[in-house]
């Protein structure tokens, strides 16, 4: 698996003091969810104690990737949302064809 982080990421997380990032697995079961799985991209490590996780180092950041997620030609881009009044974090490339 190659990881990818960009690089006003690592800015941001040199500004946070953060070394860890964790991509989760969830799937949505609400009436109006897809149904489709995606991920939860967050600062950390997981709290899921029932989840297993590969683990990467990039650039000195752990990311911590769940084993049941599949990525397009095993390629993880992590990226920086700006989003209004907040940042976030985005996994790229996920493969549906495996994760379906």
């Amino acid at each position: 698996m190659k990881i990818h982080l960009s690089d006003d990421l690592l800015e941001y997380l040199r500004d946070k003091g953060a070394t860890v990032i964790t991509v989760d697995k969830i799937t949505s079961k609400s009436c109006c969810g897809s149904g489709l799985p995606s991920s939860d991209v967050y600062l950390g490590q997981s709290k899921r104690k029932d989840k297993k996780y590969n683990i990467y180092e990039v650039n000195n950041v752990e990311v911590f990737i769940d084993k049941d997620l599949f990525f397009i030609d095993d390629i993880c881009n992590i990226e920086l949302l700006n989003l209004p009044l907040t940042k976030g974090l985005k996994a790229n490339f996920l493969d549906y064809k495996k994760l379906i």
